[in-house]
């Protein structure tokens, strides 16, 4: 373990440029200062060993981000007055005032070494500069229009100094499980990272489950710092999934699909104790007639090209997303005024997948296995207490409202422990 001076603290070194990559289990005094302030002074002590100079005058103060642990300030570096991509400082401090946490993340700019993944990766598989595609030379050391990759680190290193801006294609990150690139797989490295203890804590049916609904290749890129609930959420809603806790309090992952032919429970008429049929919401009345999913994100749209960029990779290089759609004649015929919703964004990364998500998502919101279009029903009944679940599938035997054999999945419920009733929402 290394140390630092003028600072008491844990550090772990970068493994091939000795700066530190963690600080932590920090030993400072409580202060009644600004954050700010708090990690200003800090990075000041420790200024020799980041190897910046003490003035700071290669960072830049970005912003200052609150959380439940307290305040993380953050900084981007810069090198010849140009900010570096992917350099960012973070400096977390707890709500005395005490630095708990720093995660530089630190690039050599004099070398042209990029850091595409804090970790391993299976590889970058195109790298260009303005849209120009580059060599792969590894291991060798690169030369002009050369590069070459350390997939253990997630660190490419440039044969040349660009003029125009560096972007790569990446398949991500590689654990003790593999290459992840489902969105089963991502959401479960996540929580794990949350510190969460993987086995008791994830339903593994639920995870298992949903990569066989769910098989397709997806992605993400985190560039600054971000929340893992944010991350998993922006993961989750861009695929129809939800993630959350278990009435055992495991974490559970599921998709909103239509009901099951076969109901996990059912209810008669003297099983409901009272039934309201709520509004749908805006997205599903009107109906649509047109589902458009965004996919193969370019997280970084160039505006800057070398002349011989032309046609159809000028075209995506330009555009932050691709979009696959699926589209009802029957619908657009029957309700003149059935909508066509902005595009929704995905982490899907293959055309074929993101057009069958399109063709699910018309499905379900459009077609209701009911023989209608869809329904929103709330139900209160004190049967299955504390035995449903999100996703599950319920069937309404209702005669004085007609709805025998209705089938709705649950969206949502409730439950009053004094009363040993639950209420129920199913769409169906």
């Amino acid at each position: 373990m290394a140390k630092l001076k003028g600072l008491t603290a844990k550090v772990e070194p970068h493994h091939r440029y000795k700066t530190p990559h963690q600080i932590y289990d920090i030993k400072t005094q409580a202060s009644g200062k600004s954050p700010r302030k708090i990690a200003g002074a800090t990075l000041t002590k420790i200024a020799g060993d980041l190897k910046i100079k003490p003035d700071l005058s290669q960072l830049k103060f970005d912003k200052v981000r609150e959380s439940i642990l307290g305040s993380h300030v953050l900084y981007q570096q810069y090198h010849n007055g140009k900010p570096i991509s992917g350099a960012w400082i973070r400096v977390d401090v707890d709500k005395d005032g005490r630095v708990f946490n720093i995660r530089p993340v630190l690039v050599d700019a004099a070398r042209q070494v990029y850091q595409v993944h804090n970790g391993q990766i299976k590889g970058v598989f195109w790298l260009g500069e303005g849209g120009v595609a580059m060599t792969d030379v590894s291991p060798a050391a690169p030369g002009i229009g050369e590069y070459s990759q350390d997939k253990l680190t997630g660190l490419v290193t440039l044969g040349f100094t660009p003029l125009r801006e560096i972007t790569c294609n990446v398949e991500g990150a590689v654990t003790e499980h593999g290459y992840l690139f489902t969105v089963g797989a991502i959401i479960k490295e996540l929580l794990a990272r949350a510190s969460l203890d993987l086995s008791w804590q994830v339903d593994a049916e639920s995870f298992n489950g949903i990569e066989h609904t769910q098989p397709a290749t997806v992605g993400t890129f985190i560039d600054t710092p971000a929340l893992i609930s944010d991350t998993i959420d922006a993961l989750a809603s861009g695929l129809g999934l939800w993630v959350g806790p278990s009435r055992l309090g495991v974490m559970q992952i599921g998709r909103l699909d239509k009901p099951l032919a076969t109901p996990h429970a059912t209810l008669a008429d003297a099983d409901i104790i009272s039934l309201t049929e709520a509004p749908l919401p805006p997205f599903l009345s009107p109906p649509p007639q047109q589902i458009r999913i965004g996919y193969q994100r370019n997280w970084t749209p160039l505006t800057q090209f070398a002349g011989v960029v032309t046609g159809d990779l000028l075209s995506t290089l330009q555009q932050e997303w691709r979009i696959a759609s699926a589209f009802s004649s029957p619908i657009a015929a029957t309700f003149l005024r059935s909508q066509r919703p902005a595009m929704a964004p995905s982490p899907l990364y293959y055309k074929a997948d993101a057009t069958a998500e399109a063709q699910r998502r018309l499905d379900l919101e459009t077609v209701s296995v009911n023989g209608a279009l869809p329904r929103i029903l709330i139900v209160d009944t004190d049967l299955y207490v504390y035995q449903l679940e999100l996703g599950m599938t319920v069937q309404l035997d209702y005669e004085r409202q007609g709805l025998v054999g209705w089938r709705g999945v649950v969206v949502a419920w409730s439950e009053s422990a004094i009363d040993q009733r639950i209420g129920l929402t199913l769409l169906g």
